[in-house]
């Protein structure tokens, strides 16, 4: 029977084709009576016609129905419509973690918002006896809401008390489609279910270390030319260190990986709650240590925390730089001066025409607001505020708006308001995620003229290009249109308004692209990945961020017409880059350092002791006061050094590939207890 968009399947109306696998076609199709839409799966052929695999899926399916768990997809319903066998399940739009993942895979707090509830999701269907058996990013999907949900349980298997061949008989093997290609499933097989022996939980165990792993540096452990290839390096290989590839994660990361991908299953994680816990305590220890991936999280549930504790300080610097000179390329000064000089978080910033003031949004007390301040000096004044968070604020060339976005209202509009205040008008929904909101707006994406916008916004199933929006009428036309797999965002215009710059890829990480004003198809400026980019005043030239190594990022200047490139200022990290018609940059720049300081507690005389950079922390004196051990982060691992508070010199104590903390002296001050992850898995 041919199945077609329209089509009516008892009471569920076909919409689109949205995902087609060895499991069946899924469908997203209008149920009429509930009036919602859900995501039907077709059932293949093969297994609708035989009676035994129909009725073992239709048991499996029921317990997967039964799962009660807010990152599980749910599952309706299994139906049969004159012969054509299909599931009804909950449908989630948006991306999926294979579409979301950058290049160079992500920091390692957002690893971890990630990692932690698809762990928890795993482990809540291994304790109702389901073992996936198909984990991998692409049936992982982060919803508009930023909430995770695994899908796609149709190579689900019910676990009975001891093994069974049974386990080895479905079409896992059904991911190799052809000599030398890989569709996707093969590189995340566990060795057992490469060799089609019988598997169970740790099975899923070994393929969410394969998914981690691939988070954490943006490669796969395991890879080959062909599928047999991959297959081998599965069965014999060990993978490269994660703490190898990306040097900013801590070894504990780099120990929690090698046991998920331990070749024997008993050497694994037995259970995914096992796996949770650890990721849990990772992410705890962090907060306390400090020693995380220097980029700002992705979700604001981190923001207020950093905010309240005040180890976050933002320092914005503006500075002019000398403009690009053809036929020399002299050494540049720069003069940074602050801008603003508070424990907020302020980024988004956005120039004035005349480049007298500035508008960002700040957090001071868990949400994003817009704000506008002068250039040199005055304090900031809020122009926005609200229970949501109102970001990428941004000024029309004529100076009569500023753009911004907001989660105050579903779909996350664009709205626009005075630059002195007044109503926020409702312009367009742009129907992004909020996790994809830092990206939504360019630099500049305001025409010359002021009187279009151009902006992100979800199409199709959930991909995102660029619209370009009339002002007076909030009527939208598609500007770009990118293929599956890929997002437009962050589209600028030109200073002389003929060319667009955006970016192609994923929401923290993309190539550069331009665009003539008037539309086309976009062409690659480099193939580098970047975070950021923003044209120069004169249009010869974009200023665009991206990773030196894995301590420090850069900002670096491209020749539009040669491709030669410059690098300008590199810092720990730099963000939020803008550039004002004179030619001055406004950057944010995050920071987290912790110093300890002695005080005289009769005279009130403050001292400070250590200027290390990174975390010292939890000092205590030896029983005579002329010694301070404490916790020190400065080399990378966490180690308890001693202070000579006279003299001022230094001794490290420990030197392991743990954590050494929470040092507390013997009565004789002899010794010294800590608690230590030395040697611990």
């Amino acid at each position: 029977m041919t199945i077609e968009a329209g089509q009516q399947l008892l009471h569920y109306r076909l919409i689109e084709k949205i995902g087609e696998g060895g499991m069946g076609v899924v469908w997203k199709a209008e149920d009429t009576k509930l009036r919602r839409h859900v995501a039907l799966k077709v059932l293949p052929q093969s297994m609708a016609a035989d009676p035994d695999r129909r009725a073992r899926f239709e048991r499996e399916a029921r317990a997967v129905a039964a799962l009660n768990h807010p990152n599980i997809v749910t599952l309706h319903s299994v139906e049969d419509a004159d012969g054509v066998h299909f599931i009804t399940m909950e449908l989630v739009e948006w991306q999926n973690l294979a579409q979301l993942l950058p290049r160079g895979g992500f920091p390692l707090n957002r690893l971890l918002e990630i990692a932690i509830p698809l762990a928890d999701a795993v482990s809540g269907a291994h304790r109702a006896g389901i073992t996936h058996r198909d984990l991998k990013p692409d049936n992982v999907m982060i919803d508009a809401e930023g909430r995770l949900r695994v899908l796609d349980f149709g190579l689900a298997k019910l676990q009975k008390p001891t093994g069974s061949a049974e386990a080895a008989n479905l079409p896992t093997a059904t991911a190799m489609t052809g000599e030398g290609k890989i569709v996707g499933t093969v590189a995340y097989m566990s060795p057992e279910q490469a060799e089609g022996k019988p598997v169970d939980h740790r099975s899923d165990i070994f393929s969410l270390g394969t998914i981690l792993y691939e988070m954490a540096t943006g490669k796969r452990p395991f890879q080959g030319e062909t599928s047999m290839s991959t297959i081998g390096a599965i069965l014999k290989d060990e993978p490269s260190s994660v703490t190898e590839i990306n040097p900013t994660l801590p070894r504990h990361a780099g120990r929690i990986l090698r046991r998920c991908l331990a070749k024997d299953p008993d050497r694994r994680y037995q259970t995914a709650l096992d796996l949770r816990n650890e990721l849990e305590e990772l992410r705890a220890e962090l907060s306390v240590t400090g020693t995380t991936d220097s980029r700002l999280p992705a979700r604001r549930g981190w923001w207020p925390a950093i905010v309240v504790a005040a180890i976050v300080v933002t320092a914005v610097a503006t500075w002019t730089v000398l403009r690009h000179d053809d036929t020399a390329a002299p050494e540049t000064h720069y003069a940074p001066r602050p801008a603003t000089a508070t424990a907020a978080y302020d980024r988004d910033t956005s120039w004035s025409p005349d480049g007298q003031y500035l508008v960002f949004s700040r957090m001071n007390d868990g949400n994003l607001d817009v704000y506008v301040q002068q250039v040199d000096g005055s304090e900031a004044v809020a122009r926005v505020e609200g229970p949501g968070d109102q970001t990428n604020p941004r000024w029309s060339p004529d100076g009569r708006y500023l753009a911004y976005f907001s989660t105050t209202e579903p779909g996350t509009p664009v709205f626009l308001v005075p630059p002195d205040g007044g109503t926020p008008k409702k312009l367009i929904e742009s129907g992004l995620p909020t996790l994809s909101m830092g990206a939504s707006l360019g630099v500049r994406p305001w025409s010359p003229d002021s009187r279009f916008l151009l902006v992100a916004r979800a199409f199709g199933s959930g991909h995102i290009g660029i619209d370009r929006v009339d002002v007076a009428t909030g009527e939208a036309t598609p500007f770009t249109r990118p293929p599956a797999g890929v997002n437009d965002s962050a589209a600028s215009y030109s200073f002389d308004g003929s060319r667009v710059l955006l970016r192609r890829g994923g929401f923290e990480f993309g190539t550069m692209m331009t665009v003539p004003a008037q539309g086309g198809e976009p062409q690659p400026l480099s193939d580098v990945a970047v975070a950021e980019a923003v044209w120069r005043p004169g249009d010869r030239s974009v200023l665009y961020t991206t990773p030196f190594d894995y301590s420090l990022v850069g900002l670096v200047e491209l020749d539009v017409a040669t491709g030669a490139t410059r690098r300008l200022f590199e810092s720990r990290t730099i963000q939020w880059i803008s550039v004002s018609p004179t030619d001055r940059i406004f950057y944010s720049d995050f920071r987290h350092d912790t110093f300890l300081f002695v005080v005289d507690v009769r005279s009130g005389e403050r001292r400070q002791l250590t200027s290390h950079t990174s975390n010292n922390f939890v000092p205590t004196f030896s029983p005579d006061g002329r010694t301070l051990a404490y916790s020190s982060s400065r080399t990378g691992d966490m180690e308890v050094w001693l202070h000579d508070v006279e003299s001022g010199d230094e001794t490290r104590l420990t030197n392991s590939e743990g954590i050494d903390i929470m040092a507390d002296w013997s009565p004789d001050g002899r010794r010294l207890l800590l608690l230590s992850q030395r040697g611990a898995d």
